[in-house]
C-alpha cells in the first residue's frame, strides 16, 4: 500500500514538474560576451606533411581509452568464447 501512495505521488510531482514551463531570460544586446571579433593571425606554411602525418598516427597525439596494457591482460584472462581465437600473439 505504501508503494502505490508512493508511486502516485512520484508519479504526480512527476507530471507537475514536466508541466512547468519556464522562459528563458531576454539577452541584452550590450553584453561584451555576445560577440568577440578574433583577429587574423599568419598560417604557417612551412612544414614536413608526411612527418606531421605520422605523429597524428603514430605518435602521441591522443591518448584516451583503456591502456593496452591493461586490455591485454585482461584479454589473456578471458579466452574468447565465439571465435575462438589465440590472444597470445598480441
Amino acid at each position: 500500500m505504501k508503494t502505490r501512495i508512493a508511486l502516485a505521488l512520484f508519479s504526480l510531482l512527476f507530471i507537475l514538474a514536466c508541466h512547468t514551463y519556464k522562459d528563458l531570460p531576454n539577452p541584452d544586446g550590450k553584453l561584451a560576451y555576445r560577440v568577440m571579433a578574433i583577429p587574423p593571425s599568419p598560417q604557417q606554411e612551412d612544414g614536413d606533411p608526411v612527418a606531421g602525418f605520422d605523429f597524428l598516427v603514430n605518435g602521441d597525439y591522443i591518448g584516451s581509452g583503456i591502456p593496452f596494457g591493461l586490455f591485454k591482460r585482461q584479454l589473456l584472462k578471458q579466452p574468447d568464447t565465439v571465435l575462438g581465437l589465440s590472444l597470445i600473439h598480441i
